[in-house]
């Protein structure tokens, strides 16, 4: 009983096993599988075929052995995760969905906005994962279509809290995804300068970019497979932004400057993301 945790350790060094556990009880009855824990002088605990994990007093077991499986078409793979033993079907790709544990993702947006996104995070269990992300995103062309929202087109760095979960516990999940936090403005899109034939001097441009507050909310289906976890997905965030823009146009005495100011109202942007999840 002393060396059964050593020689449970010894056996998961090994990714594939073609034995079973045996363990008889008392009353007579067996049960045959993999043995995951084994608390002392408390209880054994024992994954069967089919993948159900049953908990036997440590008292009522007389005898532990092993055999060769009876179901030579099934075997366990041991997952270093949790330290525990899964099903394994040698004629379909081996998944286990992930109950909890640290993940990290990396998504990739398209359509409206543009970008990359990195979120580092806790998963506590199937309906609840929290993290934190931070990206680099290039509004093209947000709504409404108005000169106040459309100036504040440009490139913002958000930061955010990352809320998500999974609707089904199984392979193929849709998913739900909340974020909240501060979109950082770094660059404005309609900002130029050139030089006009005949005229002294040139037309210039500056527009400075005021982020704000910013939100998330998306949708999408997430694919479990053994370590990386693909999704493909739709989400609307919503920005917060101003900006301020000075235009300077030469003239014949030397040129005029002029100064804008607007914004200050919601940029809503939809957008299409895949992503992975490590």
């Amino acid at each position: 009983m002393l060396l059964m945790p050593v020689a449970l350790y010894a056996m998961g060094q090994d990714r594939r096993w073609k034995t079973d556990d045996i363990l008889t009880l008392k009353n007579g009855t067996t049960y045959a599988g993999k043995i995951v824990q084994i608390i002392p002088d408390s209880l054994y605990k024992i994954e069967i075929l089919g993948g159900s994990v049953i908990a036997i007093p440590y008292a009522n077991v007389i005898d532990i052995y092993k055999e060769k499986s009876n179901h030579p078409r099934h075997q366990y793979q041991f997952d270093t995760t949790d330290g525990a033993y899964h099903l394994y079907t040698p004629y379909s790709n081996f998944y286990r969905y992930r109950p909890r544990g640290y993940f990290v993702q990396a998504h990739l947006h398209t359509v409206v906005e543009y970008g990359i996104d990195v979120i580092n995070g806790y998963k506590f269990n199937q309906y609840a994962s929290l993290g934190v992300g931070v990206g680099i995103h290039a509004y093209i062309l947000p709504f409404p279509l108005t000169d106040a929202v459309t100036g504040c087109a440009g490139g913002y760095v958000p930061v955010y809290l990352h809320f998500c979960g999974d609707i089904l516990r199984s392979r193929i999940t849709p998913y739900y995804s909340f974020s909240a936090g501060y979109g950082i403005g770094i660059k404005g899109f309609y900002q130029y300068s050139y030089s006009e034939f005949g005229v002294a001097g040139s037309y210039g441009r500056t527009v400075t970019l005021r982020g704000g507050a910013m939100g998330a909310a998306g949708f999408g289906v997430k694919i479990y497979n053994r370590h990386v976890y693909p999704s493909l997905g739709a989400h609307l965030t919503v920005q917060q932004a101003s900006f301020s823009r000075d235009d300077y146009q030469p003239d014949g005495s030397g040129g005029t400057s002029h100064s804008y100011s607007g914004g200050g109202g919601a940029m809503i942007i939809p957008s299409f993301d895949i992503g992975i999840c490590f």
